[in-house]
């Protein structure tokens, strides 16, 4: 199960479904270059406590964060 991600400087959006339901994922690094996060990206994701934002992130689709039930912060934004 993945319990990290790096997401790669250049990329700009957060596909939908990409990390839906990875119940272990705890922690999240979005690098400045992402305005955009898909729906249900990161939806299920009961471990993410906190997710550090650049603040170049624009949009934030339905569902995104659905039934992240441990997260406790969104910086940056």
């Amino acid at each position: 199960q993945i319990k990290s991600v790096v997401v790669e400087s250049g990329v700009t959006n957060i596909a939908n479904w990409a990390f839906y339901d990875s119940d272990n994922l705890t922690s999240v690094s979005i690098p400045s270059s992402v305005t955009m996060i898909g729906e249900y990206a990161f939806s299920g994701c009961v471990s993410l406590m906190d997710i550090p934002f650049i603040g170049s992130v624009r949009t934030i689709t339905s569902y995104a964060f659905k039934d992240c039930t441990g997260l406790t912060d969104v910086s940056g934004l």
